[in-house]
């Protein structure tokens, strides 16, 4: 007897991958206009304000937790990890955004694979290291109050106070990002 039964077929993989690559094409393409209408909202109408604005945020982030390194209690030193790294970050964010904005070469920078891998990496580092930080610093309020040596007693009783306004702030500014992209991905208008 002779066999009539179909073998089931798998699709190939190069359909799939063709797919992935559509998927992964639109979605740089959809990250790109984003980015290029916050570069035409924020440069071209507001010259630079919420860039200078956050680097302001991100200096008060560098001095608050530079001054905790050096603490005795490990949970200061902590949120003081904390807020450095974030600002480092930032530093560098933050400057590149305003120096090429205010030049205008952010239009050209977009375009660059270097500045779109290093954005997608920054704010992927930056979500994890968000999570971090307000684990340590939502986690550790009560005993920063209550354990941590205090030297000069209004500062220590404040920085944990200062780090949850800052942590929080971030937050706020996290999900207004998410309602402008949301917004920018779904407007009708023509870019």
């Amino acid at each position: 007897m002779i066999n009539t039964r179909q073998i089931p077929t798998v699709p190939s993989s190069p359909g799939r991958i063709a797919t992935a690559r559509e998927y992964r094409d639109k979605f740089r393409q959809t990250v790109k206009n984003v980015l290029r209408r916050f570069v035409r909202d924020h440069y071209e109408r507001n010259k630079g304000i919420i860039c200078g604005i956050f680097l302001l945020i991100t200096v008060a982030r560098f001095v608050a937790g530079a001054t905790k390194l050096g603490s005795d209690c490990e949970k200061e030193r902590n949120v003081g990890t904390y807020l450095i790294v974030k600002a480092t970050l930032g530093f560098i964010f933050w400057i590149a955004f305003l120096v090429l904005g205010v030049k205008g070469h952010m239009e050209r920078a977009l375009k660059n694979l270097f500045v779109e891998i290093y954005i997608y990496v920054d704010f992927l580092f930056a979500v994890v290291w968000f999570i971090v930080g307000m684990a340590w610093c939502f986690g550790n309020y009560r005993a920063m109050k209550l354990e941590c040596p205090s030297f000069v007693i209004e500062w220590d009783f404040h920085f944990i106070n200062f780090a949850l306004f800052l942590t929080v702030s971030d937050l706020i500014i996290f999900c207004v990002f998410i309602f402008y992209t949301l917004y920018s991905v779904f407007d009708n208008e023509e870019e």
